[in-house]
C-alpha cells in the first residue's frame, strides 16, 4: 500500500515538473494597448523588444548616431487636450548629443520644475517630461519636426502620481535668438 502511494506521489511530482517546464517555454501573449485612439502603440509581448521599440520610436538614442535635426536650445511647449483645452505650458532648455535629447526647465505659471529625456529615432522625437513637486509624466511623441528642429508637434500621454491620466496634443517652438542686421 505504501508502495502505491509512493508511486502515485512520484508520478504527480513528475507531472508538475513537466507542466512547469512546458509553461516556462510558452511565451505569454499580452494585449495591452497604450495610447488608445492614437493608433501608434500596441505592445504584443514584452519578449518582442525590437518590435516594441520600433513602434514607440525607441527608448534611447545613440550619442554617436548622426541626425540632421538640431533640437539644442530653449523651447516652449504648449500642451492641449484632444478637444483643444489648454493643459499647460512647459519651458525647457534642451541639450542634444547625437540622437540623445535631455534638458530641464519650468512649468509656466506654477513654479514647478521639469526635466526631460528622450531620443530621435527615424525623424521622430520621443520625449519624457517629468514635473516636480506635482509629480507628473508627460510622455510625448513628436512625429512632425519642422525647420530642421525649430518646431515640433505630436501627441502626449500624461500620468499623475495620484493615478490620473490624459491624452492630448503637444506643440513646441524653439526660441531663435534675434540679431540686428
Amino acid at each position: 500500500m505504501r508502495f502505491c502511494y509512493a508511486v502515485i506521489l512520484i508520478i504527480a511530482l513528475m507531472a508538475m515538473v513537466a507542466g512547469a517546464q512546458r509553461y516556462e517555454s510558452t511565451p505569454t501573449q499580452y494585449n495591452d494597448s497604450l495610447g488608445d485612439g492614437l493608433g501608434w502603440m500596441t505592445i504584443v509581448s514584452p519578449e518582442h523588444t525590437a518590435e516594441y521599440l520600433a513602434k514607440t520610436g525607441g527608448a534611447t538614442g545613440s550619442a554617436t548616431a548622426y541626425t540632421s535635426i538640431d533640437l539644442r536650445g530653449n523651447w516652449s511647449f504648449e500642451l492641449r487636450s484632444l478637444d483643444e483645452k489648454m493643459v499647460g505650458t512647459v519651458n525647457l532648455n534642451l541639450a542634444q548629443i547625437g540622437t540623445v535629447v535631455f534638458g530641464a526647465g519650468t512649468v509656466r505659471g506654477s513654479g514647478a520644475i521639469a526635466t526631460a529625456s528622450g531620443a530621435i529615432v527615424d525623424n521622430t522625437l520621443t520625449l519624457n517630461i517629468v514635473t516636480y513637486p506635482n509629480v507628473e509624466l508627460y510622455s510625448a511623441r513628436f512625429n512632425q519636426i519642422g525647420g530642421g528642429g525649430r518646431s515640433a508637434a505630436g501627441y502626449f500621454d500624461a500620468y499623475s502620481s495620484s493615478g490620473g491620466s490624459l491624452q492630448g496634443k503637444i506643440r513646441g517652438e524653439k526660441d531663435v535668438p534675434r540679431t540686428l542686421s
